[in-house]
């Protein structure tokens, strides 16, 4: 570890000079020109929305850049939070959208990137890391925490997932599966007793306690109150709580509701927060929000294991789809503790993952 942390320091120390963070300065041209060559038009790295967003708005964004002889080579986005290790606060970042100029690869340049976030943070996390970056990582000494969770539950037959290599045999199997699973799932949905989730806009002082004691032995971002109006102040989020009959707070949910150019609606799970014997009333009522509104689908792309044991139960499949996930630390009792998956609760909406929703 020692070895690696110090190629770490190395590239760093040598780059660092030429690293800037303004995304909004005199750099902003050249900027722009880098994010065109490698981004595809519509994404979520073109749109100015999203740099307001994330780098002129609140104090979460970090975003580094390298420029030599006036063009910009290579950049690291991230997000700067307050983890939770089952009860330790940590300075935490998650990172995403590292890109190196081809001229500037195997210079120790993604490295040095990456090192601007690891030697200011207790934590590192990424989310949906590719082979090419897996293998810089693992070389030193990012821990592979294998695949998010990716869960379906399917609300209508016309939400069936086709592929063109699909026989007809095969796509109406697949069809006379989803249509028995909707069938069944309105039946129980007309037995049992309505469960009413309240909306709301703004998330209050005791929601955010709310979720940081239910999360207190888990591994997941801290929920102050200001980082969670920030995160999810966008009209793509539903937000909804759960009261006891004396009015306390038994769960909360948040949504991401988007809409596809097929006509299709899917929701996806971001926030599951209940208390421990209210975790399948709240997922009860997430169905039959869906199901009265014409939702699709619902979907969810993380780790959680009270949640995921509950989806099962439910008709949810799981497919082969959820990004590789990766941290680094170099606390090495923390370290190990990381290791352990099950204690994990995290969504692709902590990272990158959620932000071509919000912004393509």
């Amino acid at each position: 570890m020692e070895r690696q942390k110090s190629i770490v320091r190395r590239f760093y120390n040598q780059f660092k000079p030429s690293f800037e963070h303004d995304v909004f300065g005199k750099h902003k041209k050249v900027l722009k020109s880098f994010h065109q060559n490698i981004y595809p038009s519509g994404s979520y790295q073109q749109s100015s929305k999203f740099y307001n967003w994330l780098y002129g708005s609140g104090d979460y964004g970090v975003y580094t850049y390298c420029v030599q002889e006036g063009e910009v080579v290579g950049h690291q986005g991230s997000l700067s939070i307050c983890f939770n290790v089952a009860g330790k606060k940590l300075t935490a970042a998650y990172a995403f959208d590292l890109h190196v100029d081809p001229a500037w690869r195997l210079k120790g340049l993604a490295v040095a990137l990456t090192g601007s976030l690891i030697t200011k943070h207790e934590l590192t996390i990424g989310i949906g890391i590719s082979d090419e970056a897996k293998a810089m990582y693992q070389r030193i000494g990012w821990v592979d925490m294998g695949e998010l969770s990716y869960y379906l539950l399917f609300l209508q037959a016309k939400s069936i997932p086709v592929k063109a290599e699909d026989s007809r045999f095969r796509t109406l199997l697949k069809y006379v599966w989803i249509a028995s699973t909707v069938v069944l799932l309105r039946i129980e949905n007309a037995l049992q007793k309505k469960i009413k989730l309240t909306s709301f806009l703004v998330f209050t002082a005791a929601m955010a306690e709310f979720i940081n004691r239910q999360r207190e032995m888990n591994y997941s971002i801290s929920q102050e109150l200001d980082y969670l109006n920030w995160r999810y102040d966008s009209t793509k989020y539903l937000k909804y709580f759960l009261n006891s009959d004396d009015g306390e707070i038994n769960g909360i949910l948040i949504i991401r509701d988007e809409y596809f150019s097929t006509g299709m609606r899917v929701w996806s799970i971001c926030e599951f927060v209940p208390t421990i014997d209210k975790s399948r009333t709240l997922l009860d009522g997430l169905i039959q929000l869906a199901l009265a509104n014409g939702v699709h689908k619902i979907v969810f792309n993380g780790l959680d294991k009270n949640l995921e044991a509950n989806l099962r139960k439910r008709h949810f499949v799981r497919r082969e789809y959820g990004g590789r996930f990766m941290f680094y630390c170099e606390d090495e009792e923390i370290k190990q503790l990381l290791q352990d998956k099950k204690n994990w609760v995290v969504s692709g909406s902590s990272s990158d993952m959620d932000f071509y929703a919000l912004f393509h």
